[in-house]
């Protein structure tokens, strides 16, 4: 009743490469997708539909399925996106399940690595929807406590999440205990519209600038509900929100 995917080595998608218009796959109860390598980008999942087609990556389900350790020499350390959208509830996470210290530099000191989006990657067209089982405004289902993206590494930005032309809604769960070199430990974000709303917490994410958040110039943040950002630090600027 377990399936874990690891040892896997490629340029892109080091554990799962998923490149079809449309394409939807399921990480149910109890998935583990550690210990890949990508070259360039998705070292655990690269993940891609169509602009006319887009994919759907959904994670949930009663017990842990987590994509964790795993490293990409460019973008995506544990999942790359491209016209896709990553939806997660229940008990799924990106990263480990008991980590509580802001993610280091040394290999054993963080999950997922990646030199911009250590945890996810959302390039163009894609979204990402934390609390959500389908990419609807319609489908909330919270992420369980402590549940979300947390403890992965960026050598340049994205600790948690990075977004280039992609977007975010955030209803339930954690972006913390990331860190990145440059900006953005929690999310890096440029040309997006971002939404954190619900019951979403944001705690000891690190970075030079944005130590939770980087917002890149014209680009929109929302933030309403019991959403918390506390605890974040920056050794430049902004150590919650930086735009």
């Amino acid at each position: 009743n377990k399936l874990t995917v690891t040892g896997g080595y490629n340029t892109n998608g080091g554990g799962i490469y998923v490149s079809a218009a449309g394409a939807t796959l399921n990480i149910n109860s109890s998935v583990t997708v550690t210990g890949n390598t990508a070259t360039s980008n998705g070292g655990g999942i690269y993940f891609a539909g169509t602009s006319a087609s887009k994919a759907n990556l959904i994670m949930k389900g009663s017990s842990i399925s987590k994509i964790d350790s795993n490293v990409a020499t460019s973008n995506g350390g544990g999942v790359y996106l491209s016209n896709a959208n990553l939806c997660m509830s229940g008990y799924s996470m990106i990263g480990p399940q008991n980590a509580n210290t802001t993610a280091q530099s040394g290999s054993s000191a963080h999950s997922n690595q990646a030199a911009n989006g250590a945890g996810v990657y959302a390039d163009s067209g894609a979204s990402v929807w934390l609390g959500y089982t389908e990419a609807s405004d319609s489908s909330t289902a919270d992420l369980a406590s402590g549940y979300g993206i947390k403890y992965n590494y960026a050598t340049t930005s994205g600790g948690g999440i990075y977004f280039a032309g992609a977007n975010l809604k955030l209803h339930s769960g954690i972006v913390s205990f990331n860190q990145c070199v440059s900006s953005g430990g929690g999310i890096y974000a440029a040309g997006t519209t971002q939404e954190i709303s619900g019951a979403v917490k944001m705690e000891l994410n690190k970075a030079q600038d944005g130590g939770a958040v980087t917002i890149g110039y014209g680009d929109t943040l929302t933030m309403s509900g019991a959403a918390t950002v506390i605890k974040n630090i920056a050794t430049r600027q902004g150590g919650a929100i930086n735009n």
